[in-house]
This record gives C-alpha cells, structure tokens and sequence, in this order.
C-alpha cells in the first residue's frame, strides 16, 4: 500500500512512518510533505494508496488539495491537534482521524479501519467532505451493510437502543447504527437536534406540537410521538420558545 504522509512538523512525520513501516508489513512510505506546496507537487506525480494528511498546514486547510483525481482513489485518515469546524466536517462525512500528540495504537486501528472502505465510498466520502466544509448538511450514516447520505432535514428524530442508535427518517425508513445516542447528540449538537429524553434526540425542525397530556410528549412529523422527560422539558420549552418567539 502506497503511502504519503503531510504535516509541518518532521518529529510527528518520523513518528507516524516508523508506526506504519514497523506495524504494516504491506505499507511503503512513497513520500512525505510539510506544505500544500508541496504536498501537491506530491499528488501530482504519484498515485497513493493510503494518504495520513494534517489538517491544518501554516494557517490554511488541506481540504482544497483533496479534489485530486488520483487523491480520490487513496484511502485517507486524518490528523489534527485540537477540535474545530473541520473536525466536525470531517466527522459528519465518515471520515477517519487521529488528534495529537499521536498514539500508535490508535494510528494501528485506524489504518486497519480504512482498509475495509471500497473506492466508490471513498469518493463519495471526498465530494461529500468539501461540501461539509462550510456548513455540514448531510451525514454519512454506516449501517451493518451499507453506507447512507442522509440530509439532516430528513432525520425526524435519533433513538436509542442499549449501544445503539436507530434513526427514523422522513420518507419512514429506519437505520440502526452501532453507535450511541450520545455520540449523535455531540455530533448533532450545533446542529437543529436537542435531548429531550435519555431515549430521544429530535429535530426541532420536525416537531408539530408539545403535548403537555401523559406528562408530555412532541408530535413529530412523521406521526410518532415522543416523549419529553420532566427534566428536560422546562429547559425545552425555553429552547423552542427562543426560536419561534415572535
């Protein structure tokens, strides 16, 4: 597996091949960049497998190098060294990621994650990042079988299922994920989705009514009902009434 690895700092570039070179037997570090500058001079004469690609390089994003023709075939894993709006693209288009300082047994599991990904959801994954990057308006959503491209309007509400997630869409199809509630509401969370139950996580985009009856509950707009708990429905009511106040 053709390999490149690009960041501006030459330790964390020695660091990540030595990992990948002693841990991957079938991995050949082809080239290495510190700039866009060079990095796309890179891309530009060799066709990778596999691309470890810093976010951030002096100020500006990697993400304007990424529509690459021979890029979009390469399998690509993420590095940042804090949290932020690409972060968050990078998150909502399926995309995998280490934050620093690295830790090998999270580079070693990454790698052996993106192995499994197929050419067609790699480009997908690409053209969908670059128009995350603004402003996400659509989600990648794994299912044990296929990979989903959901628009967040078309998600009524996320439910809960022990460690799994089941989110029930607009046109009444369901998808079960095999992540935590918890883990969609971090990553919805600037987004028009709110906690109103330790079961539920709605849109408050797809809420009809409040129904103070049975202690009360939202009518969504597929018809179901949901339940708000007592603790969170004073805090609710604040949120819904700071958005539709006239």
């Amino acid at each position: 597996m053709k390999t490149i690895v690009v960041d501006d700092e030459r330790l964390t570039r020695e660091l990540i091949k030595e990992i990948l070179v002693t841990n991957f037997k079938d991995i050949e570090i082809i080239g290495e960049a510190d700039s866009f500058a060079s990095a796309t001079l890179l891309f530009e004469n060799e066709d990778p497998d596999l691309l470890i690609l810093d976010i951030n390089l002096g100020g500006s994003t990697i993400f304007e190098v990424l529509e690459n023709a021979k890029i979009k075939n390469a399998r690509i894993i993420f590095i940042t060294a804090h949290s932020s709006y690409a972060l968050k693209a990078i998150k909502f288009s399926a995309f995998d990621y280490i934050l620093k300082p690295i830790v090998p047994s999270e580079l070693i599991a990454t790698v052996n994650r993106v192995y499994q990904l197929n050419q067609e959801e790699r480009i997908q994954n690409i053209s969908l990042l670059n128009a995350n990057f603004k402003n996400p308006s659509k989600i990648v959503l794994k299912t044990s079988d296929k990979m989903h491209i959901v628009d967040l309007e078309d998600i009524v509400y996320c439910e809960a299922d022990n460690n799994y997630t089941i989110f029930h869409l607009t046109n009444g199809t369901d998808l079960v994920l095999s992540k935590s509630l918890k883990v969609y509401e971090e990553l919805l969370s600037d987004s028009s989705f709110y906690r109103v139950h330790q079961t539920y996580l709605v849109n408050v985009n797809a809420i009809v009514a409040f129904e103070k009856s049975d202690g009360g509950h939202l009518l969504m707009t597929n018809g179901k009902s949901v339940p708000v708990s007592v603790t969170k429905k004073k805090r609710l009511l604040n949120h819904l009434q700071s958005i539709y106040k006239s």
